[in-house]
This record gives structure tokens, C-alpha cells and sequence, in this order.
């Protein structure tokens, strides 16, 4: 077989598959102009190296242009015959006893990030909250105490702490109405309720990033 024949025979095989995981066909033209101007040495490389498992294919999805879903994706296994859904033995933590569940559940690979908090200068405790950066709407300076961190909020919703990641994220990210709210609650009643709060505001820092990616012609809905 001759590596015109090969590359024809790999454009196949993505073709098939690649368009089932993204219909809108996006994927499969850019791997068809990749490989349209690929020369044979490299093209032979490529495909050792896929063989090899030092490479592997990417699926490209541009934000709000070309999204993947995925039932496509879920359908995309299904046709290379993969299976991903499986009953998981588990354990009762109340008796110990060992359980096959009865429904299955997707397993497959994904990044898991260790977590590791630096400590800029020493733990303290803010005198006030005044400072306020203009863009962000966010406490800073010297009136800075804390930061919330991305592991950090991950954790909170894989926990089901919605509230919790409202007020580090919404009431104290940056949304000054309702920071104001939560400011009188706390003065009024000495408690605050994050469910009873009914403002429509948003963080300064989410609207400003929405307006410089405009600006730079990038359409978004921050």
C-alpha cells in the first residue's frame, strides 16, 4: 500500500468516526488539510508514534462556536465498540458489605490535580473591606485577607456547597449589590441567608471580562 493509499485509508477512518462525535463535520475538515500537506516522512512518523501510543488524536471544540455534546460522544464509543458504562462494586460504609450496583456508570480517564496552597506572606485578618479594586469589585490591597482557589471551588460543588461557593464567588467576588445585601442581613439580624437573597447583580470581574473580550470581538455570554 502506497502512503497516498494510507493517508486515504486513515482520512476513512477518521471521516466515519470523527463525524459522529462532532456532526458539524469542523473535526474532520482540519485533520483533512493537516494530512492534505503532511509529506510521507512525516505522515509515517505520525502514524508510528499513534501506533506507539506517544501520540494521540485531539478533538478540537472552540468555545460557543463548535461544542461537542455528548450523546455524540457517548454514540462515538458505542461505534468503535468501547465499552465505557459498567456496575461498580462498592462498599456499604454503614456494614462493610461488598455491593454490585445495579445501574451502570460511565468510568473513564481524567486529570486529577494534587492540590498545593502557597502562602504568600503571613495568615492575617483584614481591618476593613473598603479597598475596592475598580475592575473586579473585589476586596484588595492591604484590606485583602484571603483568595478562594479553582481546586478549591471544585471541591465545594463536587460537595454540593452551592451557597457556600455563592458567597466566596458572587458576594465577596466581586458583586458589590450583593455584597451590600449581605452587609445588612448580617447588621439587622446577625445572620445572613444566601437563598433569601433576590438581587440580579453580577461581579464587577465577570462583566468587565465579558466587556474586554468584545472588545477584542469575541463573542461570549460572561
Amino acid at each position: 500500500m502506497t502512503v497516498k493509499d494510507k493517508k486515504a485509508a486513515v482520512l476513512k477512518y477518521l471521516k466515519k468516526y470523527l463525524n459522529i462525535a462532532d456532526p458539524s463535520g469542523y473535526n474532520y475538515e482540519i485533520y483533512e488539510k493537516w494530512l492534505g500537506v503532511m509529506d510521507d516522512t512525516t505522515f509515517l512518523k505520525w502514524g508510528k508514534s499513534l501506533k506507539m501510543g506517544t501520540a494521540k488524536l485531539a478533538i478540537y471544540t472552540p468555545n460557543m462556536k463548535h461544542p461537542l455534546q455528548v450523546r455524540d460522544l457517548i454514540a462515538t464509543t458505542e461505534a468503535l465498540g468501547v465499552q465505557i458504562f459498567h456496575r461498580l462494586w462498592m462498599v456499604d460504609k454503614a456494614t462493610g458489605r461488598r455491593f454490585l450496583t445495579p445501574e451502570k456508570y460511565p468510568v473513564i480517564k481524567m486529570y486529577a490535580r494534587r492540590q498545593q496552597q502557597f502562602l504568600d506572606e503571613k495568615i492575617s485578618c483584614a481591618d476593613s473591606d473598603r479597598i475596592i479594586d475598580t475592575l473586579t469589585g473585589q476586596v484588595t490591597s492591604k484590606d485583602r485577607a484571603a483568595s478562594f482557589s479553582a481546586p478549591e471551588t471544585q471541591i465545594g460543588s463536587t460537595r454540593g456547597l452551592y451557597n457556600m461557593l455563592v458567597e466566596f464567588l458572587k458576594v465577596r467576588g466581586g458583586d458589590i449589590t450583593a455584597l451590600g445585601e449581605f452587609k445588612r442581613q448580617a447588621e439587622e439580624t446577625g445572620k445572613v441567608s444566601i437563598a433569601s437573597f433576590t438581587t440580579n447583580s453580577r461581579a464587577r470581574s465577570a462583566v468587565i471580562v465579558g466587556v474586554l473580550l468584545k472588545s477584542m470581538l469575541y463573542d461570549n455570554n460572561m
